[in-house]
């Protein structure tokens, strides 16, 4: 009887600590081609790209901005970039 309540108590403190934990970013859907060493992910549903320096890019403005920047990161990125064919910001987008 003891130990069902132990158990039960455990069950309750982990259920409680998996609530108060903040949402994960999940991995996008994978027909969106992402650059080598740079990552996409829907945070809040917004699309997040991630570098491989580790900026966070979240809107085509934010890109062509961290693109024009000297000294970031490019590495992944094929010559010459067009930046609407590399980049998605649209968390549903339509299947091609």
């Amino acid at each position: 009887m003891l130990n069902q309540q132990v158990q039960q108590q455990q069950q309750q403190q982990q259920k409680q600590q998996q609530q108060q934990q903040p949402p994960q970013p999940k991995q996008t859907r994978t027909d969106i081609a992402v650059p080598y060493g740079w990552r996409r992910l829907l945070v809040n549903n917004t699309i997040v790209y991630i570098s491989p320096s580790g900026a966070e890019i979240c809107s085509r403005e934010a890109a062509r901005q961290y693109l024009i920047t000297p000294g970031n990161c490019k590495c992944g990125l094929e010559c010459p970039l067009h930046l609407d064919n590399v980049f998605c910001f649209d968390p549903k987008p339509e299947i091609a």
